[in-house]
């Protein structure tokens, strides 16, 4: 009797062992032989109906797409759990069996049978105590199963109370589940490590079920080994990731931090791979916050699951939890809406926010005394930011961090499927990166991102395109425009690439012809598929032609250039009426080359320019190019007071511009108004001094344009009108005008001077801010008369 009883007793040992492996092939067989052995054995019954129900929902996990396949395959798994719970069989095993058909009911589709089995196992009323890890999975399970029945089967009143109540237990259900899969996730590694160390781990893989002991039931009710409960330290996510978010855990990692790997590596341990419901249930309570509109228990929600200790499991999950956490907090958390991780001392704030980190800490650590609480980071390194801003660029930067780790570097066709994942995971987090980084000025630490990914973005275009904008905003121009022109060949139909490097050419590089390539490239493009761009090709080509016909010195060349761009510029007005670019850009073209025509053509392309400027003005009444381009069209007309009217309300939209500044003193010099004229001037020395300093200070070496964030075209149009129209001005249309300046009194040469010193401080640092003080010498030589 006694060697009976030492058989079953292995027999239990052996099958408890076959449970924690996941080994459900070798726990039927062993529950087979001791069935055979036992008749009414309640355990054998038990443990091959869990093993034929797991082993189906290995091959065929329990989503809706395999319904059908569950209804007949898992029908001979359902009896033997059915004679469990039917049969006078122990507590502990009918509460084990009502769990485990609860699962197998959500596996074939009836959910509503699934909950009920779950209210006969009492599922919210389980003490929550230290469980061995088969059990701490079934309780996390049937959590998430619970809480994804819940939401297929709304409550049949319409009561605001009874909705109240479902949705908190819902909630509830997937918290529950989420708590208890990320500590079954760390005993795993635990054991795992034990395991690898030769150690003994005790308890924890004798398992036993939800409700006691006993020999008739799966085990001893306790692990000695299992420790489960929380620090209490209730560290915040930012706080910890950079110690396990980035791949710092025990367990290995699947890559480098910077590098990638050449091929995808197959998890560490694939029988502790969270399945999709437990997937599911970590993600959704989140969710579901958002969804009705309490955002910061989601933003704490998201806090709590990152403030776990790292699991080798929970790896690429941590990449999704961060992102998602990044993007809520980017979305609808800001200003005095949010509130820093619980455990910041009151300290570092004041107000009302001090009072409600108080009150979360106190939940945080009320909770953390649960064994059902997964272990979290504690120490005294850990950085916690202080604000929105710091949180968003720290989760985003791990993202980043853990997206490398990830990528697949090998371009075989067997690992397409996973490079293709490994790379939205990565372009999704450097997106979020982008209007990050950029909103705060970090475009050095978006550059260094960038350079990081191109290792696995080979033909990718979306990436390149990214990287190139990024060097534009950091002013490395002529490193942008080979990765434009590689964008280019990436997208063989597209015309915004070329439009791109279009507009570097003629702003930044100086390399007019190019960029007129680049713009019939571009048009090209877009007669051949269009995109709605074609009035921009248009205009970037009239621009190139415009500039060449500037710096070319032979008549005839000049004129033909500028009769082609003003024809691109009028096919541009036809492609796009409502926009105003074409219209100042041809009124631009007409005044500049007007004077090249006899003395009748001459004032008709004038008299059509002040009516295109006029137009332009009509389409947007600010534009700041339009604006200057009218008062030095109403000079030549010899309308200075009006000129000067208009120059005046113009700088009271736009007061810190040079150009309208230099127009002022100008006019006012030559309307007799001299001494004001001079405080002009030295008006323009001041702001032009504090503007240098404050883009030398920030490294900006390009002009902040009209407004920082126009296209290249409305950019450009903030230049290029002043040193063109100004030679205009002062050579080809008022001769008489300019003569009459030279004729002025000492306080005219007064103005003059002071305008040189402003020329000679424009002239000695050119290369530092752009086209506007690259184009102010010609503008004051020419002034100069």
């Amino acid at each position: 009797m006694a060697g009976k009883a030492r058989s079953i007793g292995r027999y239990e040992a052996e099958i408890e062992k076959s449970r924690e492996e996941g080994n459900w092939k070798r726990e039927i067989e062993l529950a087979e032989q001791m069935k055979g052995r036992l008749q009414n054995d309640a355990l054998a019954t038990f443990c091959i109906g869990e093993g034929k129900m797991e082993l189906f929902l290995e091959e065929y996990p329990p989503i809706e797409a395999n319904i059908s396949k569950a209804r007949n395959g898992l029908s001979e798994a359902k009896r033997y759990l059915m004679q469990v719970v039917t049969e006078d069989s122990k507590k502990e095993m009918v509460l084990d069996a009502h769990l485990l058909l609860g699962k197998l009911h959500y596996a074939m589709g009836w959910y509503e049978k699934s909950l009920t089995h779950y209210q006969q196992a009492d599922l919210h009323s389980l003490p929550e105590q230290q469980l061995p890890s088969r059990s701490l999975r079934i309780v996390a399970e049937s959590f998430a199963i619970k809480g994804l029945c819940l939401e297929k089967v709304p409550p049949t009143s319409s009561s605001k109370y009874r909705q109240a109540e479902w949705e908190e237990q819902m909630i509830r259900c997937f918290e529950l589940a989420g708590d208890l899969t990320l500590l079954y996730l760390q005993e795993q590694d635990k054991i795992q490590h034990f395991l690898g160390s030769g150690s003994n781990v005790g308890g924890s893989q004798s398992g036993g079920s939800m409700g006691g002991g006993g020999s008739g039931g799966t085990g001893t009710a306790v692990s000695s080994g299992a420790s489960s409960g929380g620090t209490g330290s209730g560290a915040s996510a930012q706080g910890q990731v950079p110690l396990g978010g980035a791949g710092a855990s025990g367990s290995g990692n699947t890559g480098t931090l910077s590098g990638g790997s050449h091929s995808p590596q197959p998890p560490l341990h694939p029988e502790h791979q969270i399945g999709p419901i437990l997937e599911t249930a970590l993600q959704r309570a989140p969710i579901l916050y958002i969804r009705e509109g309490k955002l910061q228990s989601a933003v704490n929600r998201y806090r709590i699951m990152l403030s776990a200790v790292e699991s080798s499991a929970t790896q690429n999950l941590r990449l999704t939890l961060t992102r998602q956490l990044a993007e809520v907090l980017l979305r609808g958390v800001s200003g005095n809406v949010y509130s820093v991780p619980s455990f910041v001392p009151p300290s570092l704030s004041s107000g009302s926010g001090s009072v409600q980190r108080r009150a979360v800490r106190g939940t945080a650590q009320g909770g953390s005394e649960s064994p059902w609480k997964p272990k979290k980071y504690t120490g005294l390194n850990l950085f916690v930011p202080r604000n929105e801003n710091e949180e968003i660029i720290l989760l985003l930067l791990i993202s980043e961090a853990m997206a490398v780790r990830d990528a697949v570097l090998s371009q075989s066709p067997e690992f397409r499927e996973a490079r293709v994942h490994a790379y939205d995971n990565a372009t999704a987090v450097y997106d979020l990166l982008a209007i990050t980084l950029v909103r705060w000025g970090l475009s050095h630490l978006l550059n260094e991102s960038f350079e990081r990914a191109l290792k696995f973005s080979f033909e990718e275009p979306h990436v390149w395109m990214q990287r190139a904008l990024c060097l534009v905003s950091s002013g490395k121009y002529a490193l942008a425009l080979p990765v434009l022109s590689q964008v280019s060949r990436l997208l063989p139909t597209s015309p915004l690439p070329c439009l791109l490097a279009a507009r570097l050419c003629y702003e930044h590089l100086n390399r007019v012809s190019e960029g007129v390539e680049w713009s019939r490239k571009a048009l090209s493009h877009e007669q051949s598929n269009p995109s709605g761009l074609l009035a921009r090709c248009h205009l970037h080509l009239g621009i190139g032609l415009h500039l060449l016909a500037q710096s070319t010195y032979l008549k005839r060349e000049r004129q033909t250039l500028a009769n082609q761009a003003i024809d691109c510029f009028r096919r541009a007005e036809q492609s796009d009426p409502g926009d105003h670019l074409p219209q100042h850009y041809l009124a631009l073209c007409l005044a500049t080359f007007g004077g090249l025509a006899d003395g009748a053509s001459r004032c008709t392309n004038l008299a059509e320019a002040g009516q295109r400027v006029r137009a332009a003005l009509s389409l947007r009444s600010e534009h700041h190019a339009s604006l200057q381009l009218l008062a030095l069209l109403l000079s030549a007309e010899g309308s200075h007071d009006e000129a000067l009217e208009l120059v005046n309300a113009s700088l009271e939209k736009y007061p810190t511009s040079l150009n309208l500044l230099y127009v002022r003193a100008a006019l006012e010099a030559f309307t007799g108004r001299h001494e004001v004229a001079i405080m002009t001037a030295k008006e323009m020395l001041l702001l032009w001094r504090s503007l240098y300093k404050d883009e030398m200070q920030e490294g900006n070496s390009g002009p902040d344009g009209e407004d920082g964030g126009r296209n290249c075209s409305e950019q450009r149009s903030s230049d290029t009108p002043n040193r063109s129209v100004f030679q205009l001005y002062s050579a080809d249309i008022s001769d008489k005008d300019s003569s009459s300046l030279h004729a002025h009194s000492l306080a005219a040469s007064r103005v003059e001077q002071a305008l040189s010193e402003v020329a000679s401080s424009f002239s000695s640092q050119q290369g530092q801010l752009g086209m506007g003080p690259t184009s102010g010498p010609s503008q004051f030589e020419s002034a100069k008369i």
